[in-house]
């Protein structure tokens, strides 16, 4: 009896392992892809900062 439970038990990991690793791999490539849009962000948000556009409107004081 032990052994089949032993088996059995191994077999359902198996199957397991098998049907998730896809979603992991998944999970992983939309994380990869999100922090590559929050890195573009930043890269952008400190290329406006060193050399500001023509086109952006100054804002002056209020007095």
């Amino acid at each position: 009896m032990k052994c089949f439970t032993s088996r059995a038990l191994h077999l359902i990991l198996r199957v397991l392992v098998q049907i998730t690793s896809p979603l992991w791999k998944a999970t992983r490539e939309n994380a990869k892809g999100v922090w590559g849009v929050h890195e573009a962000e930043r890269e952008a948000v400190r290329m406006n900062a060193e050399c500001p556009s023509r086109h952006v409107p100054k804002i002056s004081k209020i007095r």
